[in-house]
């Protein structure tokens, strides 16, 4: 596990408990860089769907417990939306929610040489995700997975999806709903945090 994703598990930690008072679902948090600048992506989800509002909220809620944790070292960019179409999956029940979905991961080391994989997702037991791949199934531990996204397509998945039986199917169908919704009420609000003493803030929300 490198350090990015050590202070990710960190932001998870310290994040979770915060979003849950409100009844958010916290997806997933990345740290990436854009134009040289280190952005912190919070994405949540609701039972409901997600708003600017949400988005905003969210934002005034995890921005003060950053400032207490100061865990990241260097100035970044806050930035918190809903999931989208491409939607992260970290945990066993995300996973196990969107069987049937066709996905992207990416591990730490290879398995089998190899460390990207694109196919249709079977399910989770336990701690290891199943996923057909042109027709092989693979088995990739949790823990040995750096990112995993569901590839959204207007086409319907291929590969052993038929074959896990009409629950799975459907219900990789309505999650595909789901995640649609999200992206259609999706909203961002960011706040620009330089790091330091007495920082000067700006926030913004935008429809996407």
């Amino acid at each position: 596990m490198n350090g990015r994703r050590e202070l990710e598990d960190r932001l998870l930690e310290v994040l979770e408990p915060v979003v849950a008072i409100d009844g958010y679902e916290l997806v997933d948090v990345r740290l990436t860089s854009d134009r040289g600048r280190t952005v912190l992506q919070v994405f949540i989800d609701h039972e409901r769907g997600v708003t600017l509002e949400d988005t905003t909220r969210v934002t005034h809620l995890v921005d003060p417990v950053l400032d207490v944790e100061d865990p990241i070292e260097t100035s970044y960019d806050l930035e918190v939306s809903s999931p989208g179409l491409d939607r992260p999956l970290r945990t066993p029940e995300h996973f196990r929610r969107y069987a049937g979905e066709t996905v992207r991961i990416r591990t730490f080391e290879p398995i089998d040489n190899r460390r990207n994989f694109h196919g249709v997702l079977l399910g989770c037991e336990e701690e290891t995700v199943r996923l057909d791949v042109d027709g092989d199934e693979w088995r990739v531990p949790i823990a040995a997975i750096e990112r995993a996204n569901i590839k959204y397509s207007f086409d319907p998945p291929k590969g052993r999806a038929g074959k896990v039986g009409p629950g799975k199917a459907g219900k990789g169908r309505a999650a595909k709903g789901k995640a649609a919704k999200g992206h259609a009420g999706r909203g961002t609000a960011q706040s620009t945090r330089p790091h330091g003493p007495a920082p000067n803030r700006t926030a913004h929300g935008t429809e996407k």
